[in-house]
């Protein structure tokens, strides 16, 4: 199961790639390394990842409560 997890990751980041605006994405990529994977080093990552590509500072807090939120901090 793990493998379908970081191919949908895999897939996702070539969106965010391409769109890399496209806050859902990265929510959603959040959501499988928290709740799938439950690898926080993942999900830092990719938050990192997110806030330095989107500019909307809204998207960027959705981002980081996601986050927060996910892993209980």
């Amino acid at each position: 199961m793990q493998g379908k997890f970081e191919e949908a990751l895999g897939t996702y980041d070539e969106i965010v790639r391409e769109y890399p605006q496209e806050m859902r994405a990265y929510l959603d990529m959040l959501d499988i390394a928290i709740n799938d994977l439950r690898d926080a080093a993942r999900a830092e990552s990719i938050s990192r990842m997110a806030v330095a590509a989107l500019e909307n500072p809204h998207a960027r807090e959705r981002v980081r409560n996601r986050q927060r939120e996910g892993l209980g901090i």
